[in-house]
């Protein structure tokens, strides 16, 4: 469970960093000179708490499941 964690902070951290840091944004293609879109913090807290909460909660069901196996009788089918 600690690996889906730390996965999912390293998934919403790099994806708020490549968020604010390196859009590619071509102004001659867009008719725009900036990006038309702001970023609302309080949501983005929301649903980064959000996934991290639901990555680990789907991820708790099967280990549950996987530590409830007798390991000699999980090999013995395979």
């Amino acid at each position: 469970l600690w690996t889906v964690a730390t996965l999912a902070l390293v998934g919403i951290g790099t994806g708020l960093v490549l968020h604010r840091g390196f859009l590619i944004w071509d102004p001659a293609v867009y008719y725009f000179a900036t990006i038309p879109s702001e970023m609302d913090w309080n949501n983005a807290w929301i649903t980064a708490v959000g996934a991290i909460v639901f990555s680990v909660l789907g991820a708790a069901v099967p280990a549950a499941r996987a530590a409830d196996i007798d390991p000699v009788h999980a090999l013995r089918y395979e």
